[in-house]
């Protein structure tokens, strides 16, 4: 190639200004972009100073590169004037969307510029609709970036440019540089002037002049098309020719033959540069094209001074549109209404019955879903209702094999109290069967809990003898109705068909015992025993050991195994994070025996204390557990690795940070530390990398295939406060680079230990980050954290994100949070659910942790899923929602696999059915928030399940 130098001379600026060399570019827009969640529609770009703050504020700029066409960039430097602190190190990256500068001086909304939610208010989005400032930046929407340590001259700082991020804003393939504070946690403001001051930002770049060769043409230019939707792809073409690789490429479309300049453009961020990992050609999806439509595609690779190869063309006619899959229609019974008269002759006492989904209040008996729950007594549930007919005395339900299906019965006391009310369940008849009620039916006694006021049902006491209304114990003043929940398993054997029986109940008040009738039609499918969904019931140390009991003892495991099957016999795994803020190990069982030299001597305790629930066999009959997933091993297991295990941070951290007051050490620390992967020694990391070994050789030995064990940093910077914390970062819910750095540093250590393991069946693992702020992981854990469990905001608001990842890096996705609270309804949580799994979660956990010391017997507890009772656990009433609900996820998975379904397409049939639109309420990025869908309705999933199941039979 034949190159020109171009002679640039010395620009020499006013004398408060460095002395710089080369041609200067001037800036002619800018901003600071704020995401603080009161300040995502502010407008800047009319202030003097520019901000730049962590992951909150940062500046965005635009210049004038007209002198640098057709020029290679040899190196390139931004000069901005500092205002105020001191900038460590900073994130500089393209921006992959135009946008309008605006003028605004205060923290208020500016019609058509530029703001976190928008590249011009109202009018342009960053990216997709709904995208923010986040999608066009650090490598979203195939911009570019690169990160530099700022050199401070004459008042100015001295930041190198990559050439290439030049060269994308000459040509117009990016459209400015955002520069972002990359030491978040120290959160002070550090400013620089904007171009309203004096001391205006500017771009020095060194250039040589000319490049003037185009690349080659695209080839192997291939399309494909389904449902609205063609995939364009090609193979990566040359620069120079053939020689190196095109810097991007330019697509056009049109239903007519191809004119460059009247075709439809697709949008630079939408265009990949490369092809996704694994891949050797680069793929681009187009959607909303008409079907039947002959459409003409037009590909042209340009290089980094601009020049273009010649186009390459190809064509297809869109298929029909496919008819879309729909659920079989299905109306729920509708009893006939009666007028309401007790059940029982003598007035004593009134028996209804209502789905698992209601909530009914124990004083007026009125349900949660309506706006009455406090108020005077409504008769209309207690007259009919979709699963009760009342003039019958009847209970209809439905379900498939493996299955457990639930219902409540409501006792009220029409007087003033009911003394020893007795309900005994029998067993269920069938034509080809029998369920026996010994084995297969459980009662439950509701618990109510007081928020606000009122009490709410939440916690479920199995029901083995008598009870009063009202209830001594748990002292609800004006207590008239008790509900009675009622499990019933559908055995795997269980033939199809309807099988009926009966619930009697009787009382000192009740003369004579009452017969409520069951009525179970049993689907022609049967659940799996391993659920294509994890839900997971998170703990942190242990379980609640009860008064007296020593963790460790055989008495705590007994308790301990009662919690493993609880979660089992609810479709969920029991996860004890096995360390603490601290990074020590909560209890000295929870490791194997290991030598002072860090390797592990002995592992008999340690398999004898966990084997069991590896290898399943806590799930047996002879351990006392029965129902679905018998002899399954549990879905996943955490590993007690941390910053502080096996190599204490004091033995392996070579940083000696002098202030000991929180959160100055945390600013030393962040002011002097070098990069980890010199922080830490040379020990460390073997010791470490060895550890993971001998658990990955070990479970491979035991053949424990069937359990993913999970690497998992919780801990924070945070714990400094109180003088407990090891970590110096976030590794729980990271938000700067720094955090992500050190995920990324332990991440490679924990593969490359798992990796060194030879041959054999290897055991599974996961590298699980939980994260609230997946956008600002950038690049640091591609190819590293195989399981992100997302808090649900995120999850839900960065799902394009996620998803894109998901198919990138075949990562699995989990929620966390969202949980909604005890006094909202149970349809919220299944909304949660349907929503995850819809917009793409493998597994979840809507609260943080499930668990809570005993005070919740006496207080609505929002993280009471379980309650601790004195010999072993209680469900409660949420965790038998979330069964329901991991249940339907079964419904959707197994739908999705029959012939001419998908989950795409099992999502667009549910979503017609159902409006999954919730409101989310979150504290920030840290709170994973709370969704509430006050519009769903417990029949619209009783609805919905029925036709999913009416659907399959037509396969079988």
């Amino acid at each position: 190639m034949k190159i020109i130098v171009l002679f640039i001379a010395c620009l020499t600026l006013s004398c408060s200004s460095p002395n710089v060399c080369g041609i200067k570019c001037l800036v002619v827009a800018d901003n600071y972009i704020c995401a603080h969640k009161t300040e995502q529609e502010s407008n800047l770009g009319g202030k003097t100073i520019l901000r730049l703050k962590g992951i909150e504020d940062t500046t965005i700029l635009k210049f004038d590169t007209n002198h640098l066409k057709g020029m290679t960039v040899e190196s390139a430097t931004l000069y901005l004037h500092k205002k105020k602190h001191d900038l460590l190190r900073v994130g500089v990256s393209t921006i992959a969307s135009d946008w309008i500068e605006g003028h605004g001086k205060g923290y208020a909304q500016r019609h058509e510029a530029s703001c976190f939610q928008y590249a011009a208010y109202k009018k342009t989005p960053w990216s997709y609709l709904g995208s923010d400032f986040t999608d066009v930046i650090f490598g979203q929407g195939n911009s570019l970036f690169a990160y530099a340590q700022p050199k401070l001259v004459n008042g100015w700082y001295a930041i190198p440019i990559q050439p290439d991020i030049v060269h994308a804003l000459t040509i117009g393939d990016q459209y400015g540089l955002a520069i972002t504070d990359e030491k978040g946690q120290i959160p002070v403001e550090k400013s620089v002037d904007s171009k309203e001051s004096i001391f205006a930002p500017f771009l020095v770049v060194k250039a040589k002049k000319m490049d003037s060769i185009p690349p080659s043409p695209v080839s192997a230019l291939t399309v494909i098309a389904k449902d609205g939707k063609v995939q364009l792809t090609w193979k990566p073409t040359g620069d120079d020719g053939i020689n190196g690789k095109a810097f991007g490429y330019s697509v056009r479309y049109s239903s007519l033959p191809i004119v460059w300049d009247s075709a439809c453009p697709v949008k630079r961020w939408k265009i990949p540069r490369k092809p996704k990992q694994g891949k050797e050609n680069i793929e681009l999806i187009i959607d909303g094209l008409v079907p039947c439509q002959k459409y003409y595609f037009a590909v042209q690779a340009y290089d980094e001074a601009g020049n273009k190869a010649a186009i390459a063309y190809t064509n297809i006619i869109m298929p029909e549109k496919e008819p879309e899959m729909e659920l079989l229609e299905v109306e729920l019974p509708q009893p006939e209404s009666v007028p309401f008269v007790p059940v029982f002759g003598n007035g004593a006492a009134s028996i209804w019955a209502v789905s698992d989904l209601e909530k009914v209040n124990p004083v007026t008996g009125n349900l949660l879903e309506g706006d009455n729950y406090t108020m005077p007594t409504v008769d209309t549930a207690r007259l009919s209702n979709p699963i009760w007919d009342a003039g019958q005395k009847v209970v209809t339900i439905y379900g498939a094999r493996n299955e457990t299906v639930a219902f409540q019965v409501i006792v009220e006391a029409t007087e003033k109290m009911l003394n020893n009310v007795v309900i005994q369940a029998d067993t269920l008849s069938g034509n080809m069967g029998l369920i026996k009620a010994e084995k297969n039916i459980e009662l439950f006694k509701l618990w109510y809990v007081p928020v606000e006021g009122a009490y709410y049902p939440d916690a479920c006491l199995p029901l083995k003898g008598k009870f009063n209304i009202p209830d001594s114990n748990n002292k609800i003043p004006e207590h008239k109705n008790q509900a009675v929940w009622v499990d019933i398993y559908i055995p795997k054997e269980t033939p199809s068909g309807v099988y009926e029986g009966v619930l009697s109940i009787s009382s000192d008040e009740i003369k004579k015992p009452v017969e409520i009738g069951i009525n179970l039609t049993v689907w022609d499918f049967c659940l799996p025993d391993t659920s294509s969904f994890v839900n997971e019931l998170n703990a942190y140390g242990g379980i609640y050991k009860g008064m007296g009991v020593k963790r460790g003892s055989q008495e705590y495991k007994k308790i301990e195994l009662g919690y493993h099957q609880l979660a089992r016999k609810h479709r969920s795994t029991l996860n004890v994070l096995p360390y603490g803020y601290e990074g020590n190990i909560s209890s000295s069982d929870y490791v194997p025996l290991i030598q002072s030299n860090r390797q592990v001597i002995d592992w008999t305790d340690w398999d004898n204390r966990f084997g069991l629930y590896l290898d399943g066999s806590a799930f047996t009959e002879g351990y006392g557990y029965y129902g679905p997933g018998m002899s399954i091993p549990v879905t996943h297991f955490y590993l007690p690795f941390n910053e502080n295990w096996p190599v204490l941070m004091m033995d392996g951290y070579g940083v000696n940070i002098q202030e000991k007051d929180y959160p100055a050490c945390v600013y030393e620390h962040a002011n002097r530390a070098p990069s980890i992967e010199r922080a830490f020694s040379m020990e460390y990391k073997e010791s470490f990398v060895g550890m993971v070994s001998e658990y990955a050789r070990h479970f491979q030995e035991k053949g424990w295939g069937a359990t993913r064990f999970q690497f998992y940093l919780n801990n924070k910077y945070y714990a400094r406060e109180n003088g407990k914390g090891t970590a110096w970062w976030l590794l729980d819910e990271p938000a700067h680079r720094d955090d992500f750095l050190a995920l990324a540093f332990f991440g490679q250590l924990f593969w490359k230990g798992v990796n060194t393991v030879g041959a054999g069946k290897p055991a599974n693992f996961d590298f699980r980050v939980d994260i609230s702020r997946p956008q600002y992981q950038r690049e640091m854990l591609d190819g590293l954290a195989n399981l992100q469990d997302v808090s649900y905001k995120a999850f839900f608001t960065k799902n394009r994100l996620c998803m894109e990842r998901k198919q990138r890096f075949g990562e699995t996705y989990w929620f966390y949070g969202g949980g909604p609270q005890i006094e909202e309804t149970s349809a919220s949580l299944m909304g949660l659910y349907y929503q995850a799994y819809l917009l793409g979660a493998d597994g979840g956990l809507p609260y943080y942790t499930s668990f809570r010391h005993p005070d919740c017997w006496s207080k609505g507890e929002y993280l009471a899923i379980v309650y601790p009772g004195a010999f072993g656990p209680i469900a409660g009433l949420r965790l038998k929602v979330e069964r329901r609900a991991v249940q339907d996820i079964e419904y959707l998975t197994l739908l999705a696999a029959k012939e001419g379904w998908s989950r795409d397409r099992v999502n667009q049939a549910v979503l017609k059915k159902i409006r999954l639109k919730g409101d989310i309420s979150s504290k920030g990025a840290d709170d994973p928030g709370q969704i509430a869908f006050s519009h769903l309705k417990p029949d619209d999933f009783n609805r919905l399940r029925i036709a999913m199941a009416k659907t399959m039979s037509l396969w079988e």
